[in-house]
């Protein structure tokens, strides 16, 4: 999937009309359309003005990831996730111990 189609497809979902998104971003409604059109790509600063406005990650856009979150959202979910396993861990090694206490 291009940069372009993304673009587009982001822009879509969050219902904006691509003038409003130029208006946002301080560029004209054209640049706007060539980025989706696949007639030019946008440089690093648009790119990272259009990523905080669809609230979606860099790397989303670029087709890095189908994840659309941010990393600093990825992050904590990874941070939730690893607390929990260790929770889990703990109690696996609660249980064993039990378990060898009772045979001893």
């Amino acid at each position: 999937m291009s940069i372009g189609f993304r673009l587009k497809k982001i822009r879509q979902r969050k219902k904006l009309p691509q003038k409003e998104v130029a208006r946002r971003i301080g560029i004209s409604n054209s640049r706007i359309s060539n980025y989706e059109r696949n007639y030019r790509e946008p440089p690093l600063k648009i790119l990272v003005l259009l990523a905080d406005l669809y609230d979606v990650s860099t790397d989303y856009i670029l087709g890095r990831t189908s994840n659309p979150k941010r990393t600093e959202n990825n992050y904590d979910a990874f941070k939730e996730m690893y607390d929990e396993i260790e929770r889990l861990e703990l109690r696996k090694l609660y249980i064993l111990k039990k378990m060898s206490d009772e045979f001893v």
